[in-house]
């Protein structure tokens, strides 16, 4: 499995941080995500490809398959295709967290999951 260039800049700002591509393979990357006090992400969904979460600062909520788990320092988490997730850093100081992604790696494959009550909104 050889690496190949990052067509993106080696990060990209998003609403409430950073996201920091470190590896990026065929089938593989490895990425860090850092979140500003609140802030937080759409919930999705991928169908061919796992992550593996690490916070190394922080604390994180995790939404994972209709539940909430609090990651702090040092703690890991694996989302397999196909479960619904999302992450917001609760804490009161910047959240780190490595993901490493699994698989198939193309932007179609994330599915965002929209609220039922944004869902009435937008009908």
């Amino acid at each position: 499995m050889g690496t190949s260039e990052v067509s993106a800049p080696p990060f990209q700002k998003r609403r409430g941080g950073k996201l920091t591509s470190l590896l990026h393979c065929e089938n593989f990357q490895v990425q860090l995500i850092e979140m500003f006090p609140g802030a937080s992400t759409a919930e999705q969904c991928h169908l061919h490809r796992d992550e593996h979460l690490v916070v190394l600062e922080g604390e994180a909520e995790v939404r994972f398959d209709g539940e909430k788990l609090t990651l702090n320092q040092s703690d890991m988490l694996d989302i397999p295709a196909g479960f619904a997730h999302g992450l917001a850093n609760i804490g009161t100081t910047a959240l780190k967290v490595i993901e490493i992604t699994i698989g198939d790696l193309r932007d179609d494959d994330c599915e965002r999951i929209i609220p039922e009550i944004i869902k009435e909104l937008i009908v």
